[in-house]
């Protein structure tokens, strides 16, 4: 994919030469390029004020093109088939790029499951009929006819400690759905063995972990 985005910067802007008419846009070029050697701080959406007078001449430039880009039939306008093509390959190449159901997001598999969404379903088998569970919000599906289900919020780090955890009979985590670094991933698992609980499932980032018999 990333080669792709490549070959698309180095290739699309000669893409919309038939849909520009130089003439009109030539005059923002030393604008433009004047802006792009600025020495100015770029912001986190770049420097939009810098490209709106440019944006101005392209629209202009544009529509003298457009107007011109057909030729007058006896009952229609015949395009050319080569702007034609062209279109539909930009069209084409933006939709393979961008597109939620490009190519590149394998949509064909939509609808099933994979490993992960398989070891989401699995970490559940290890609960007791009446254990109460805790799971982050993405798992509570899984367990939501039972009595005792509790949301486990991951939004933020944190360490679990005894009060906390001390109505829970089983605790799942979903390491997948958590912006925890490494670090913080390691202090909870070592937090949980502390307070007495096993890990009897580990698959995909998806943990399972009961507490030990007699503890509390």
């Amino acid at each position: 994919r990333r080669n792709f985005e490549q070959v698309i910067l180095i290739i699309a802007p000669l893409l919309f030469l038939p849909l520009i008419h130089l003439r009109y846009v030539l005059p923002a070029v030393p604008l433009l390029v004047f802006y792009l050697i600025a020495d100015v701080p770029v912001g986190v959406l770049g420097n939009p004020q810098q490209d709106v007078a440019v944006l101005a001449f392209v629209f202009i430039s544009a529509i003298y093109a457009l107007m011109k880009m057909g030729s007058s039939g006896v009952s229609r306008i015949i395009v050319g088939k080569k702007i034609l093509t062209v279109l539909l390959l930009t069209a084409t190449v933006f939709f393979i790029r961008d597109s939620a159901s490009s190519p590149f997001e394998k949509p064909w598999e939509w609808g099933r499951r994979d490993q992960t969404d398989i070891a989401r379903v699995t970490s559940v088998f290890w609960l007791g009929q009446d254990a109460s569970v805790a799971v982050p919000a993405n798992l509570y599906p899984e367990i939501a006819e039972r009595k005792n289900a509790f949301v486990l919020e991951v939004d933020i780090p944190f360490i679990p400690n005894r009060e906390q955890l001390r109505r829970f009979d089983a605790v799942i985590f979903d390491e997948n759905i958590a912006d925890w670094s490494n670090s913080e991933l390691v202090n909870f698992e070592e937090k949980m063995k502390e307070l007495e609980f096993d890990r009897r499932y580990e698959s995909k980032g998806i943990q399972t972990w009961i507490r030990k018999p007699g503890t509390g």
